[in-house]
């Protein structure tokens, strides 16, 4: 593989073919990319944000309201922006299943559902992470920066 763009490929075939051996075939993808090209890791768990739970806040929101409850309403608030702003996200760069993207020298692991390949993902960014392999994410990926 000759540039980045082709790693990443490869690595979100990988991520969902559920055959794939992880440990075998893609850590080593991973390795070899994070020496060839020196970029960092981030696993970014975007499970939880989708219109079922952006449904859920609101109720919440409304609930506290009808409490008089306005400093919980507000907490409900802020957490369904956040949630809409993250749905956006994901809208705009067309993200519907777990995917890598690479964008500032980061390669972000965006996990939309928990496969064996999600868990094994984390666990070796984690590991990375450990052994000081990961610096913090200091660039801007638009809109959801302030969320990684």
């Amino acid at each position: 593989m000759e540039t980045i763009e082709d790693f990443v490929a490869e690595l979100n075939v990988m991520a969902n073919t559920y055959q794939i051996k992880p440990r075998k075939v893609m850590f080593p993808l991973l390795e070899s990319m994070k020496e060839r090209f020196n970029n960092n890791f981030r696993f970014v768990d975007f499970q939880l944000y989708s219109h079922e739970s952006l449904d859920i806040l609101k109720q919440e929101k409304l609930r506290y309201v009808k409490k008089q409850n306005f400093e919980m309403a507000a907490y409900f608030r802020t957490m369904e922006m956040n949630c809409l702003n993250i749905i956006e996200f994901m809208d705009e760069y067309k993200i519907t299943k777990s995917t890598f993207i690479y964008e500032q020298n980061t390669l972000f692991y965006f996990c939309l559902s928990w496969t064996y390949v999600d868990e094994l993902v984390k666990k070796f960014f984690s590991e990375l992470d450990k052994a000081d392999s990961v610096q913090p994410f200091n660039g801007k990926l638009n809109p959801i920066d302030r969320f990684l």
